[in-house]
């Protein structure tokens, strides 16, 4: 099985696995979880103690479904991205994103998908990533579309919000779709 639980560099970016965290790195990635912008997507909104972060970090050192990283450029952290549902045999992967909501950087989602793209297709050979987005987060939805994904379904009636319930989009890309869009990219750029 490929090492998820290891570090890796990719372009001028460095992900940081969640195992290896230190305190400072851990409390700031639970006061970006916990901030408002980023917990309203995700599917769990409360809150997170420090001691169910802790108890989390603690189960990511023996779980083999579920991994997270840090990203980080020039030293300072960026965004997390995290996978699960990995299907070794059948080269298929989920995986999520969220950005530092402090840094406010601007086009810190594209570069998240960038190198979320690169490291599940490139470095760890999956063949299919998909993504579920709650569907009134329309700004990443967009994002994913002009990144190459496509809508796969809906899971109908999926996430109970505090006003209701709410669809969740399912997206994907494949790895031949992703390299026709890389070459693509990168021909125009040449051109241009």
């Amino acid at each position: 099985m490929f090492d998820f639980k290891r570090d890796f560099e990719i372009k001028d970016f460095y992900l940081k696995n969640f195992v290896s965290l230190t305190e400072v790195e851990a409390r700031s990635v639970l006061e970006w979880r916990n901030h408002p912008e980023v917990r309203h997507q995700m599917y769990n909104e409360d809150c997170i103690s420090g001691k169910e972060h802790l108890c989390f970090l603690e189960s990511l050192e023996k779980r083999i479904d579920k991994f997270y990283w840090l990203v980080c450029k020039d030293g300072a952290g960026i965004g997390v991205i995290d996978i699960y549902n990995i299907k070794q045999l059948h080269k298929n992967v989920y995986f999520g994103i969220y950005a530092n909501p402090q840094a406010k950087l601007p086009g810190v989602g594209r570069c998240l998908d960038d190198i979320s793209l690169y490291l599940l297709f490139e470095i760890a050979g999956f063949n299919a990533l998909r993504l579920e987005v709650i569907e009134t987060n329309k700004k990443v939805i967009n994002m994913h579309y002009k990144m190459g994904f496509h809508e796969e379904g809906i899971l109908r009636d999926f996430v109970y919000k505090c006003d209701g319930w709410r669809n969740v989009l399912v997206m994907s890309q494949l790895k031949y779709e992703w390299k026709k869009r890389k070459t693509n990219i990168n021909n125009s750029r040449s051109i241009g």
